[in-house]
């Protein structure tokens, strides 16, 4: 073999180590999706990652438990979600991450399927951090057996009076 083939292979192979050694692992990327939702959204709003499933959460406090309610719980299939769609406000940044056909369900509702599944986040970010979570949301459908792409939307401008 003469010498430019084999420093081509051994480039080749010495990118596959660093692109290998880069790529956030399932529980990496699990990890820091739900460490920034901890962070960024009030304790009555949690997400889990379980089952192959996106999980949400909603508490509505102890006022309303004492008088039955429960936590509203919704879930997504995460190898079936095809698009994630990301607005971004003064306030929050939303991503809706949805199926070919409606996949996204209440827990306590299983066979009534909805059309997205919302993941939120309450805090203002810096101007890198919607690209950062897009790719990482990305990368965990990809992880579970999934296609999706990232779409960017506009939110409604706020009423002037």
């Amino acid at each position: 073999m003469n010498t430019d083939a084999m420093k081509f292979l051994f480039g080749a192979f010495a990118l596959s180590l660093v692109t290998a050694a880069s790529a956030q692992s399932r529980e990496d990327t699990h990890a820091w999706i739900l460490e920034q939702s901890l962070a960024m959204n009030p304790p009555n709003l949690t997400y889990r990652i379980e089952g192959g499933e996106f999980m949400s959460e909603v508490s509505l406090g102890a006022g309303a438990s004492s008088l039955g309610a429960t936590p509203v719980q919704k879930a997504i299939p995460l190898n079936q979600v095809t698009r994630i769609t990301v607005t971004q406000t003064d306030r929050y940044l939303s991503y809706g991450l949805s199926c070919d056909k409606p996949c996204a369900y209440l827990v306590d509702e299983p066979s009534n399927r909805q059309d997205r599944f919302l993941f939120e986040l309450y805090r203002k970010v810096d101007a890198g951090f919607p690209a950062r979570m897009n790719k990482a949301l990305l990368h965990l459908v990809k992880l579970h057996g999934g296609r999706a792409t990232a779409v960017t939307t506009q939110a409604a401008p706020k009423p002037t009076f």
